[in-house]
């Protein structure tokens, strides 16, 4: 027994001190509070965008915080008081999670109002997939009129994904000193000699001095010394009213100049870039870049064009039914081409399912900077996110480029009284009709920047009348047959439509090559699957077959293009996946051996997002998908909807005091294996003890 004894205090004398500094707060010379993301939920680290975020455990470190994403971008960020300006920071933090997640850190620097100082800094990208990635950061001087600090690891992805982070790091360097002048040479010290007539002859000695000493008087400069870059500090008194994690509350409908524009929008003012991208923007078709031609700041984003299908950028944004907002953006256009601002609106949360009604800006052909807004326009009851679109309507090669994207909350209109006319005699008192646009005017109806933009049809892309309601609806490009597996493959396609469609002389394209589809009916709401010649699919299934018996040059298993054409050239339907983003960037995770993506809903408007690995296969069929997981905790509620610029949501996984669970769970770790040890001990003499009694 007094080895068991002994053997328990040896493994809490050397465990304790471990529990300890589990339990100890961070030293007050911390810059970065709760570094390792030890004290989740109310800690100092915040989660944009309102993903879900919950502590794991990271053996050898506690818990790491693993983020899994909602589509497109969101950011971990920590808020920090009282940086310095003219002072160096460095940065970095571990970050490993699925393939087709970018990580970047970067800093924000901001005033005493917490408003944000010019772009910031960024460090380089890392790809996640490949392991623990170190990602960092850093800048020699923070600039003139720093008094906050932001860091924020930006995280970018399709939905599903996730991303652990931990172990960050962020020193800081003081300003250099501003050198104090000599006091060698004071003034009163000058000869005095001199005869009065000749006193001027000094002057030019001294005038140099005044210059160098703000202050004639010599004693302030012991003040002055200690920290000569504080001077800014005195307004630092009224941060305590506010919380550092709030955004500068500014009113939506204005535009501000500053960096972090956007509204309710990420990276509005595209000065985030990552590999050459803006940040935070999902594309639909066509290339976007990165360009330094900028309306304001240093950036801007521009989306290329080769053909004349629509192509758009876009963000989903959380919305409240029946509230009113404003859209705008800055566009220009080169070649031929028209750009504007449209907003998607949908019952769902996540830009999912089909739009139930949408607003655009008046479009620009101009190839200088124009501004577009939407004016006040209001969701519809019901609604629940929506999508903002920058897009561009191509008539041949051509691009657009935006700036200053925003998307806010804002005040309804007051209602415009009508003013009577007087009407002539023999004339109609019913007001003539309102002109509208003659090409296409059910395409894109103009709208006043100053009046609430008409609703308008579903964008095109999505289900509309007639052919075009043809859609991809699944994918099975990596079939478990060994060898060259082409002939294995199918697509599915759907038609959505109130009207059967033939085949016949329809185009399917991969990335590499074509084929003309053969005849075939597609009945209203039916399924068909264009696959290789030796693909296995169920007797129910509706099948037709190339001439090759291939689709294009075969489907690559790490991602490829999906294009499908009527006969009259028009591209239909088209979409990539794995590592293509010639349709969709981000594009949804290619299937793995044996699996399909398919499209959540054949009614949704295209993106990478309104797809995903599917349960089951189901060539012909309607796609089956995973059930949401019901234990997954709920979000944190934002702030509410008056407030245009919402606060990043708090982590969740509280525990009561604000303390983290990890050392008590540590602790009754240590009893119980004390408790187990001492059982083992004495199970020998007990069974002994029994044995005896059962012999008498």
């Amino acid at each position: 027994m007094r080895g068991v004894a002994l053997v328990a205090a040896t493994v809490m004398a050397v465990l304790c001190p471990a529990l300890l500094r589990f339990t100890s707060p961070a030293g007050a010379e911390a810059i970065l509070s709760d570094p390792g993301f030890e004290s989740f939920g109310e800690g100092p680290w915040t989660v944009e965008d309102g993903v879900i975020a919950e502590p794991v455990e990271n053996p050898g470190s506690g818990f790491a915080l693993r983020v899994t994403l909602s589509g497109g971008n969101t950011g971990v960020l920590q808020n920090i008081e009282g940086a310095r300006p003219g002072a160096g920071y460095a940065a970095s933090i571990e970050v490993w999670g699925d393939a087709g997640v970018t990580a970047v850190l970067g800093f924000e620097f901001l005033d005493a109002d917490w408003t944000a100082l010019g772009a910031g800094a960024q460090g380089a990208p890392a790809t996640l997939g490949t392991g623990l990635h170190t990602i960092t950061v850093s800048l020699p001087a923070a600039p003139a009129g720093t008094a906050n600090l932001r860091l924020k690891v930006a995280l970018n992805g399709s939905a599903g994904l996730s991303a652990t982070l931990d172990n960050a790091t962020l020193q800081e360097t003081a300003p250099e000193p501003t050198p104090s002048p000599e006091p060698t040479a004071t003034p009163t010290t000058a000869p005095p000699t001199s005869t009065p007539t000749a006193a001027p002859s000094p002057t030019p000695t001294r005038t140099a001095t005044p210059t160098k000493t703000p202050t004639p008087p010599k004693e302030p400069t012991e003040t002055r010394t200690p920290t000569p870059t504080r001077t800014s500090t005195p307004p630092k008194e009224a941060t305590p009213t506010r919380t550092p994690t709030m955004l500068p509350t500014s009113t939506p409908t204005a535009r501000p100049g500053s960096a972090g524009f956007g509204g309710l929008l990420a990276n509005g003012d595209f000065e985030q870039v990552s590999g050459g991208k803006p940040v935070g923007w999902a594309k639909f078709g066509g290339e976007v870049a990165s360009n330094v031609n900028a309306a304001r700041g240093s950036f801007a984003a521009c989306l290329e064009s080769s053909t004349d299908s629509t192509k758009w950028l876009h963000q989903v944004v959380p919305v409240e039914g029946g509230a009113w907002y404003t859209a705008a953006v800055t566009a220009r256009v080169a070649g031929p081409a028209a750009a504007s601002i449209r907003v998607s609106w949908y019952a769902s949360d996540d830009g999912g399912g089909t739009a139930i009604a949408q607003h655009a800006a008046a479009e620009t052909t101009s190839a200088t900077w124009t501004e577009l807004a939407t004016g006040p326009v209001q969701a519809p009851e019901g609604a629940g996110s929506a999508r903002i679109r920058l897009m561009i309507w191509p008539a041949g090669s051509s691009n657009a480029c935006f700036d200053d994207a925003f998307f806010g909350l804002t005040s309804a209109p007051p209602p415009t009284p009508t003013p009577a006319v007087p009407v002539p005699p023999g004339k109609s008192a019913t007001p003539s009709a309102v002109p509208t646009r003659t090409p296409a005017p059910t395409r894109r109806v103009l709208s006043s920047p100053t009046a609430p933009a008409p609703l308008q049809p579903l964008v095109e892309g999505a289900a509309t009348p007639g052919p075009t309601t043809m859609r991809i609806s699944e994918i099975f490009s990596d079939p478990p047959e060994g060898g060259r597996d082409a002939a294995f493959e199918w697509v599915e396609l759907v038609n959505t439509g109130t009207a059967p469609v033939d085949l016949a002389g329809w185009v399917i394209e991969d990335g590499s090559s074509a084929d003309i589809l053969p005849a075939a009916i597609v009945p209203p709401g039916g399924y068909i699957v264009v696959a290789g010649k030796s693909a296995a699919l169920p007797p129910s299934a509706t099948a037709v077959t190339p001439a090759d018996g291939e689709i294009g040059n075969g489907l690559g298993n790490a991602g490829d293009r999906v294009r499908l054409l009527a006969p009259d050239g028009t591209v239909v339907d088209e979409m990539s996946y794995g590592d293509n983003t010639s349709v969709f960037d981000p594009p949804p995770l290619a299937p793995p051996a044996g699996r399909t993506i398919g499209l959540l809903d054949p009614l949704a408007d295209p993106g990478g997002d309104a797809w995903a690995l599917t349960f089951t296969i189901t060539p012909g069929a309607q796609n089956v998908f995973p059930l949401p997981a019901k234990d997954t905790p709920p979000a944190t509620p934002t702030a509410s909807a008056d407030d245009p610029h919402r606060e990043p949501i708090p982590l969740t996984g509280t525990s009561r005091g604000g303390g983290s669970v990890a050392p008590w769970m540590i602790l009754g770790g240590i009893l119980g294996i004390s408790v187990g040890m001492a059982g083992a001990a004495l199970a020998p003499r007990i069974r002994k003890a029994i044995e005896a009694r059962r012999g008498k």
